[in-house]
């Protein structure tokens, strides 16, 4: 056991840690570390072949990245104009990120 000892204390009042409550916190701490990163590693390490881990699986709204990373794609092969590519409508492209 480790004493804690608080000033003005006597021995006979200390808090001590146990190493059962080391134990209970380090899987505590190691469950959360999982719960949130496990999903960022899995997807690390099943990437197709032929794509690209963008090093972000993400709990938030990952759609947003995706258009982010299509747009600026879409202008690396040259296009000024952004095209939608997500609907069936049959719509003119737009430049959609002005500066």
């Amino acid at each position: 056991m480790v004493h804690i000892l608080k000033d003005g204390v006597d021995s006979t009042h200390m808090k001590t840690v146990t190493v059962r409550n080391v134990l209970i916190l380090s899987a505590v701490i190691f469950c959360v570390l999982f719960i949130t990163h496990f999903p960022t590693w899995y997807a690390l390490i099943n990437t197709p072949i032929g794509y690209a881990f963008t090093g972000n699986n993400a709990w938030f709204d990952p759609w947003d990245l995706n258009v982010y990373v299509a747009a600026i794609r879409w202008g690396q092969q040259g296009h000024l104009l952004l095209k939608n590519v997500y609907t069936t409508q049959n719509l003119q492209p737009t430049l959609m990120y002005p500066l």
